[in-house]
Formats: structure tokens, sequence, C-alpha cells
């Protein structure tokens, strides 16, 4: 969502952003919100899959090549998503702080 008109699409893909809003024009490509949504993403996802590692090892013991299969793709599922999530978080708190 757009944090000026609250537009629907901001994304392009998975995590490219657009330039700027097709509805107010609001320059959204340019918004300099840095490493933080890259950050968080990768400090919330880690938290998270380690305390669920750590469950499923003590409750099931799996083989390895198990542990591997299962966490690399619940590992890339969860960066994805919390990448998007902050990222557009970040995006509307550098809007609300630039107005």
């Amino acid at each position: 969502m757009c944090p000026s008109c609250s537009d629907k699409k901001i994304f392009i893909g998975t995590l490219n952003v657009i330039d700027k809003c097709p509805r107010c024009g609001l320059d959204i490509g340019n918004m300099n919100i840095g490493d933080a949504a890259i950050w968080f993403s990768m400090f919330l996802s880690s938290i998270i899959l380690g305390i669920f590692v750590l469950l499923v090892e003590i409750n099931f013991h799996p083989r390895f090549y198990i542990h591997i299969v299962i966490w690399l793709a619940i590992t890339i599922l969860f960066s994805i998503i919390f990448l998007r999530l902050f990222k557009y978080l970040f995006i509307y708190l550098s809007y609300k702080k630039e107005e």
C-alpha cells in the first residue's frame, strides 16, 4: 500500500519497489530506508527459526539431511515474507518522517 494514498500495489514482483505511485505520484523508489529492513528481517526470522529447529530436534530427532531440506525452504520463505513486511514498514516510516 502506498503510504500517501493507500494504493494497493507498491511492489513489483516479490521484493522490488515501484519508482512512483501510479495514483498519487509519490516517489517511493527514492525513499532512503537503508538496510534496516534486511537487518530486522534476518533478526526476526533467525530467532523464530532457531526456536523451531531446537523444538523439532528435541522432540523428533530427524536426520541431518531432513533438517537441511525442511529448514532451507522455510528460511527462504520467512526471509521473503519478513523482508517484504519490513520494507513496507520502513517506507511508511520514512514517508511519515518527511511529512
